[in-house]
């Protein structure tokens, strides 16, 4: 980062217009132009809102530091839904002029710098396809924050179209975007995409091993095992 930026198929129905199975892929991939500023991002099934959040220590009392959590949810809700939502009818003389700008001004200037590199390619992607992308947002919270920067999660979906029409199923997405504060207002600096918290089930250790009989539990089942894998080697 720059210095002085931060202080610290089916059958349709007869009216429909269908999408051949073949092009509809090739759509679909000439549509996924995140790819682009997104390298990595994982995708997921959303099946939760709520995640567990750990905030370092922010000074300042409580209604002042749940509204600084409300203002970075916000942000990282607006840079989803403006990164995700564009299409051909964007297209002025062949660029997505409102959109870079629009995207831009949520942007540090060297996440920026990057983001407008890409945008040609993005322009050229919207403009051969003729696919529109439009993302939603299911829901946000902040997992780390501090005075001077934080990491807001966003869960949602990329939905594409085609003359109006669904192109594939709606794909969600699961991102953490990385804020930083310049000059006393939040930008953001970086984003990725992360895979959903793994609950791990306590182990009885009374419970059969996979190579164990039903009843060879405890004690005499795990020397049981043990004795197998001996015998093995």
């Amino acid at each position: 980062m720059a210095a002085g930026e931060r202080p610290s198929g089916g059958t349709a129905r007869p009216t429909r217009r269908t999408v051949p199975a073949r092009t509809a892929s090739a759509l679909v991939a000439a549509a996924v132009v995140l790819a682009l500023v997104t390298a990595g991002v994982l995708v997921w099934t959303f099946a939760s809102r709520s995640w567990v959040v750990v905030d370092r220590e922010v000074a300042g009392d409580q209604a002042e530091v749940q509204a600084q959590r409300d203002e970075l949810m916000e942000i990282g809700r607006q840079f989803v839904l403006r990164l995700g939502t564009y299409g051909p009818d964007g297209l002025e003389d062949g660029k997505l002029t409102e959109y870079g700008q629009s995207v831009g001004e949520l942007l540090t200037p060297s996440f920026r710098d990057g983001f407008e590199e890409s945008l040609p390619l993005v322009e050229q992607q919207v403009a051969d396809s003729r696919v529109s992308r439009r993302a939603e947002v299911l829901g946000t919270g902040v997992a780390e924050m501090s005075d001077d920067d934080a990491a807001v999660l966003v869960a949602g979906t990329f939905t594409d179209s085609l003359e109006g029409e669904p192109v594939g199923q709606p794909v969600p997405l699961r991102l953490r975007v990385e804020l930083v504060r310049v000059e006393g207002e939040w930008l953001v600096d970086d984003f990725a995409g992360v895979s959903p918290p793994q609950e791990q089930q306590p182990v009885d250790p009374d419970l059969p091993l996979p190579s164990q009989q039903p009843g060879q539990g405890g004690q005499q089942g795990q020397q049981g095992q043990q004795g197998q894998q001996g015998g093995g080697r």
